[in-house]
């Protein structure tokens, strides 16, 4: 259906389409992992975890009209992380790892839509506190340093890899249980995404990788009333800051806050346990964009009111 040019930010109606849907793309994935894994732990000193692994993937996707190039690695892996008991509630920890991670295919907006890339290989280095600041209240802070390919869209739409990207940042959590009835789930990753490589260098693309905030703020609040605890309330919050839509850094998203809320109601029915969850989600009805590639977006979903019956047999 070919749509005409509209302003941004403004609705334009059409009418209802009609719909054809021919066959289905297949994807298939297959990997096979082997390795060893040693941890040791010493009471009131610490404890330090070692792992090596080879592992074999493929990847392959088939399209209606052709099959697709497919997609192999076999890399060695591996993982060291240690904790160290400073005092009884304060730890040190830290570690390094080498992991394998599936790449996104080439998105719809691509040339080479729906081509698979070959599997990322990631490098971490991490290290932090976590302190206990109660029975029922601890605190991890950590610092932490990954490198790995960056995959993009060029300047033709065609879907590849354009360079290394460095993610540099802190992370911050807080979890447990303030008061009875009352818990808590928070954190926060601060993030610094810079691009490297000969693409960078030659200015054909921007510093910052399409999509990556550089904030991002999450807090949960449950509280179960103490006479009622059958039921509870609950508010989620989210904060997401600005990203970039583009390669250049030319289009800039705004971030956004987005807030849900519910409750939950406990019974049984006969002898089997049920749940009734209600929740109203985006309440305050936020919108906003997210980058999916290159000039490509997808809007918030709206406001919605959900409600659910869970029941165990």
């Amino acid at each position: 259906m070919q749509l005409n040019p509209a302003a941004f930010g403004e609705a334009v109606f059409v009418s209802r389409p009609e719909f054809s849907f021919g066959e289905k793309t297949k994807s298939k994935v297959e990997q096979l992992t082997v390795g060893a894994a040693y941890g040791a732990a010493w009471r009131g000193v610490g404890e330090v975890n070692v792992s090596l692994q080879k592992s074999r993937y493929r990847r392959e996707v088939e399209t209606p009209t052709l099959r697709l190039p497919t997609s192999r690695a076999a890399p060695w892996l591996y993982s060291i992380a240690t904790a160290i008991d400073v005092m009884p509630r304060f730890k040190l920890y830290g570690g390094a790892a080498r992991g394998l991670e599936e790449s996104d295919i080439a998105p719809e907006n691509a040339i080479n839509r729906n081509e698979a890339p070959p599997a990322i290989v990631t490098r971490q280095i991490d290290g932090g506190i976590q302190w206990n600041l109660s029975s029922h209240m601890a605190v991890v802070a950590g610092l932490f340093r990954i490198t790995k390919p960056y995959y993009g869209l060029d300047r033709v739409s065609h879907f590849r890899k354009l360079g290394m990207v460095e993610h540099r940042g802190v992370e911050l959590s807080l979890s447990g249980s303030p008061f009875s009835g009352v818990s808590v789930v928070a954190g926060a990753v601060l993030l610094d995404a810079t691009l490297m490589g000969a693409e960078v260098d030659n200015g054909l693309i921007g510093q910052r990788p399409v999509g990556t905030s550089g904030r991002i703020l999450i807090a949960n609040v449950d509280y179960r009333p103490l006479t009622f605890p059958a039921l509870s309330f609950d508010i989620g919050v989210q904060e997401q800051g600005p990203q970039f839509g583009d390669i250049d850094n030319i289009v800039r998203i705004p971030g956004r806050t987005i807030i849900d809320i519910g409750t939950r109601y406990r019974f049984k029915l006969g002898s089997n346990p049920v749940v009734f969850r209600l929740q109203l989600a985006n309440a305050l009805n936020n919108f906003g964009w997210d980058s999916v590639s290159s000039n490509a977006f997808r809007y918030s979903a709206p406001r919605k009111l959900a409600g659910q019956l869970i029941v165990d047999f």
